[in-house]
């Protein structure tokens, strides 16, 4: 099963240049699943959404769509980033698909963004 979390703000994103790709990189790295197991990230400029956690056979991923989240803010892109490792943490993969898991996914990444100083908690 996989999610796929499109940012609205992408939408209004102008085209990417090469330099606004190459500043999009994965904020960071250091993604753990539920099992303990490393998420490795992998760029996949030609995907619709911005970022996608996913299974490729045993190993868990997290695709990140450089070209879509391009214009982004560095803070955008860590949301998305914890966004998409919160799929992985919370073990959403192996659940039925429904909207609930997105908005879990998204307080997750919001509660870590908090705690870790990348986000006050007033501007929640």
């Amino acid at each position: 099963m996989r999610y796929r979390l499109a940012v609205l703000a992408v939408a209004a994103i102008p085209a990417c240049t090469s330099a606004a790709t190459a500043a999009a990189q994965t904020p960071y790295s250091g993604c753990v699943d539920r099992l303990g197991r490393t998420v490795v990230t992998r760029d996949n400029d030609h995907m619709a959404a911005a970022g996608m956690a996913t299974l490729d056979g045993d190993t868990p991923v997290i695709y990140w769509n450089a070209r879509a989240i391009g214009g982004a803010s560095e803070s955008a892109r860590t949301f998305l980033y914890l966004h998409e490792c919160a799929h992985h943490r919370l073990g959403h993969l192996f659940k039925p698909n429904d909207a609930r898991w997105e908005q879990e996914a998204d307080c997750w990444a919001i509660q870590h963004m908090v705690e870790g100083g990348a986000m006050k908690g007033r501007h929640v």
